[in-house]
């Protein structure tokens, strides 16, 4: 939007010449800019808004521009509002009233309001910059390496883990990116032997690896994404598996679909989310999941904030519920073992790196239910009954993200 300053300088010296009504309406802009000069932002709002002009274009559209000038965009949009209607869709009326909608966060409305301005006058530049705002939340090109450490507390078969992961993202326009992450994870584990069932030569470690690729769209009102995953472990207790999402967002709303199929059977989980931003400076995400295991419906719940400071990202979340082979997409990883997420919390520090990506680390904790269940025992030849175990996981991660 280009700023004119100008335009009301001279309303302020016309204003001094004149020998109109005080209540004339370049009196009141006027009026409302000294106050707003002085640091009574307020006074000069109520100015504005309290005149009554409604059919005056050039008091709606100059009134809008002073309240946006000052961040106060609420306020600038009902005045740009107005000033649509009785011009019939004005350009500048369209324009004030996009640029509004978009620092409110309303994308989908601005860009429906720049793409009219386009329409009518292509080559618009204030309009162009819009478009190209809109789409300033598609992921850039970035690398990300990042390793972790899990230790598990009176957990069935495992005793600790630790890991090494790299997030490649890449843009290729027009709000598409591709991403594609490699993990790799050694686990210590309790051998059958050690377990009391079976004595046979079998180690005491577990390598697993996984392999994600997605596809996401982002657009003005929301996005679309595709991912597909397989994970794969040389452990006779740890099958492999394959996993599917599906995620759309559409403003704050968004729904995630996942299928994960082991050798048991297959599991679905559904994921309703809503983004709340009170602030420049704080956002905060409840999640509701509905996971479908072995025909019964579990449902857990999560509570998420982050909070910018300057260079600084803190984040924490917290939640609980039953959910059984658990897909994190945002990670991306998933729960592949057969134990209940009963609870989980954690905690984040990203740090900016001038420019060029970031630094974090990051802390976890999960309490997980085992119900048990028959395993075969080799010595016997036979079935035998398993009791039902709960465990605690912890896990740290730290790594660095490049923007490239």
């Amino acid at each position: 939007m280009i700023k004119n300053r100008l335009i009301i300088l001279l309303l302020f010296f016309s204003a001094l010449v004149s020998n109109a009504s005080t209540e004339a309406p370049d009196d009141i802009l006027t009026a409302a800019y000294l106050s707003a000069s002085a640091g009574d932002t307020l006074t000069a709002a109520v100015m504005l808004e309290n005149a009554s002009y409604p059919e005056n274009y050039s008091f709606l559209i100059n009134a809008a521009y002073m309240l946006f000038e000052w961040n106060l965009y609420d306020n600038a949009l009902k005045l740009y509002d107005q000033a649509v209607v009785i011009s019939d869709s004005g350009t500048d009326a369209v324009l004030g009233l996009a640029w509004s909608n978009f620092y409110l966060g309303n994308n989908c409305e601005a860009w429906r309001g720049f793409r009219e301005v386009l329409n009518d006058f292509p080559g618009n530049i204030s309009a162009e910059q819009g478009i190209d705002m809109c789409f300033t939340d598609s992921p850039r090109t970035s690398l990300t390496t990042y390793g972790g450490w899990v230790n598990y507390s009176n957990d069935f078969y495992r005793n600790s883990a630790c890991g090494l992961t790299t997030d490649a993202v890449v843009d290729i326009g027009a709000g598409n990116s591709l991403r594609f992450v490699y993990r790799k994870t050694n686990f210590s584990v309790k051998t059958p032997d050690e377990l009391g069932y079976a004595e046979d030569d079998s180690t005491n470690s577990m390598e697993q690896v996984e392999k994600w690729l997605s596809w996401k769209c982002v657009l003005p009102c929301g996005s679309l994404s595709f991912t597909g995953g397989v994970i794969e472990n040389d452990s006779r207790w740890n099958e492999n598996s394959s996993i599917l999402s599906l995620r759309l967002q559409i403003r704050n709303f968004g729904l995630n679909t996942s299928q994960s199929c082991y050798s048991d059977g297959t599991y679905n989980q559904y994921d309703i989310y809503w983004i709340y931003i009170p602030s420049e400076s704080l956002d905060t995400k409840i999640t509701i999941s509905l996971h479908d295991a072995h025909n019964a419906a579990l449902v857990s719940g999560r509570l998420g904030a982050s909070y910018y400071l300057a260079d600084w990202t803190f984040s924490a979340f917290a939640g609980g519920g039953r959910g059984y082979r658990t897909v994190f997409l945002e990670t991306p990883s998933i729960s592949n073992t057969p134990q209940e997420t009963r609870a989980l919390a954690g905690l984040g520090v990203n740090r900016e790196l001038f420019g060029y990506g970031s630094a974090f680390v990051s802390a976890e904790y999960q309490y997980l239910q085992d119900s048990g269940g028959e395993i075969w025992n080799y010595e016997e030849g036979e079935y035998v009954d398993r009791g039902e175990v709960d465990g605690n996981m912890y896990s740290i991660s730290f790594g660095i993200n490049l923007e490239l």
